[in-house]
């Protein structure tokens, strides 16, 4: 979607145009208008919604008339879908929808403007792609875990045709942490339960987080390290809860995520003289936040979410090595 301001900033720096104000007497506020100097005449440009268009339309060219020099005005209407054309037809009109990045109409006086909107959103979804591949090379330990979770998530979703509940019996079969089977010697479940969740708003809720804080580990102590992290994490997350509570079936990588959290914060510890000093009381409060809101809802697992963050916390402390270098986050 082209933003107004990255619109105008494109016309001064590349068109010649020139920003000018003016007071809007209905609306009691200053209005923008963009004019470029010609040999003819002036070719000016406003921004306006459909809802204001007439309105916006009059009080521009009250103000271009003051001017006393012949001038053409454009008018890029923004519009939700199902646009009705504004009483005056004397102006060049371009609608677009900045929703769908789409442009519904354009009339002959305004085709360089909207050139100059499909160049821009073209530039817009290239940095876009770019922004996700540079992600993707900076943080592939968290685009992993983040990519296989969501993957294993859409198999039990069509195994279980739902994706707001999946079926307990299909988490069990993918290797759900559940205190009989791991004492049979299923102990692979103490790891597959991370990679498991019970419906798409528990999967979204875990993988924001730990795309805010995984980034942080990622960088800090390598992809190796992380790796580990992560791992020993979600097994020291699922053992416990095995031990404290067998008889639940528990899912989710929010274990590991806890565990990631105290990797932060074994960071934050060693590295408190150069850190501000409000990060560590910034990342303390938000593990005390999460266990908080874990003991009030019943159907947190609480006792993987202790298991996880001692884990982690445990393993970072061994694998951590301060350095002299300066570590940014």
């Amino acid at each position: 979607m082209v933003e107004n301001k990255e619109l105008y900033s494109f016309l001064v720096k590349n068109e010649g145009f020139y920003m000018n104000q003016y007071e809007s007497e209905i609306y009691k506020e200053e209005k923008w208008i963009c004019i470029k100097r010609l040999n003819e005449g002036l070719y000016t440009f406003i921004i306006t919604n459909e809802n204001e268009e007439d309105i916006n339309i009059k009080e521009a060219k009250d103000f271009l008339n003051k001017l006393n020099e012949p001038y053409i005005l454009n008018v890029l209407v923004l519009t939700k879908g199902g646009y009705i054309e504004g009483i005056d037809k004397n102006v060049s009109r371009v609608i677009y929808n900045p929703y769908s990045d789409s442009i519904l109409k354009v009339d002959n006086g305004a085709i360089n403007i909207a050139n100059i909107i499909k160049y821009l959103n073209d530039i817009s979804k290239e940095k876009g792609e770019k922004s996700k591949l540079r992600f993707l090379k900076e943080y592939p330990v968290t685009s992993l875990i983040i990519i296989v979770n969501v993957v294993v998530f859409l198999i039990t979703a069509i195994v279980s045709k739902s994706i707001l509940d999946i079926d307990p019996r299909v988490l069990l079969t993918f290797g759900a942490k559940q205190g009989y089977l791991i004492r049979s010697g299923e102990v692979y479940r103490l790891l597959t339960a991370a990679f498991l969740h019970g419906g798409i708003m528990h999967l979204v809720v875990n993988m924001y987080s730990l795309y805010a804080v995984g980034c942080i580990v990622e960088k800090v102590y390598g992809y190796k390290k992380y790796i580990g992290i992560y791992i020993f994490s979600a097994i020291t997350s699922s053992y416990l809860s095995y031990k404290l509570d067998p008889l639940t079936i528990s899912v989710g990588a929010s274990g590991a995520i806890f565990g990631v959290l105290g990797a932060v914060l074994v960071f934050a510890f060693k590295e408190k003289d150069r850190l501000n000093k409000g990060f560590m009381g910034n990342i303390v409060s938000v593990i005390i936040l999460n266990l908080f809101i874990g003991m009030t809802n019943s159907n947190i697992d609480n006792f993987g979410h202790i298991g996880g963050f001692i884990g982690g916390f445990i393993i970072s402390l061994l694998l951590y090595k301060k350095d002299k270098r300066s570590k940014s986050i």
